[in-house]
């Protein structure tokens, strides 16, 4: 399994995404129950934008390592991607519940709920990434972008600040701040 995985991972480096996913085709159908190989088969399809597929793969590799945060994580990417927001949901609180850690899940738990109009889930899954990661200028933004929608908009300007302290010439934080001042 580990040759399998480094050839496919050479040849995706290499640039040669179609022969890095078929040899890990390949090698999925010889070991069917190897939850590594489905699940660098739904990152790939993930990374190559084969979002069908990639939802494929990575059911099978929940399905043989259920305790995988990084498969539920990038399974909610693939709902995401083929609009299906409510099973995205699933999959991030899966991951959030095996690793309260896995940033990324706790940020696309956020995008997934202000997909389903849970405004008030999604702010709580940003201020919980916040406190995972609180130099992130583009949550901050996205942030403050919900306390607005929320009609917080102290809570909003003081997130959109924070963006912009964190990286100056972050030019979204400025023009939100600007328009949140003239509210």
């Amino acid at each position: 399994t580990d040759a399998a995985l480094a050839d496919a991972h050479a040849a995706w480096m290499a640039g040669d995404r179609p022969r890095a996913i078929a040899l890990l085709t390949a090698f999925a159908a010889a070991a069917p129950d190897d939850a590594r190989v489905w699940a660098r088969l739904g990152a790939y399809g993930l990374e190559a934008a084969r979002n069908d597929e990639a939802l494929i793969w990575l059911n099978n590799a929940v399905a043989r390592a259920p305790g995988d945060a990084a498969s539920w994580t990038n399974l909610g990417t693939a709902w995401l991607r083929t609009a299906r927001p409510v099973e995205a949901i699933v999959a991030y609180r899966n991951a959030l519940k095996i690793d309260a850690a896995a940033l990324s899940a706790q940020l696309n738990l956020g995008n997934a709920l202000q997909q389903v109009g849970d405004i008030d889930g999604a702010v709580a899954a940003l201020e919980a990434a916040r406190a995972l990661d609180p130099d992130s200028h583009q949550l901050q933004n996205n942030l403050g972008n919900l306390y607005k929608e929320q009609g917080r908009l102290d809570d909003a300007c003081a997130s959109y600040d924070a963006a912009r302290r964190a990286v100056p010439d972050f030019r979204p934080a400025w023009s939100n701040l600007l328009a949140a001042t003239k509210l």
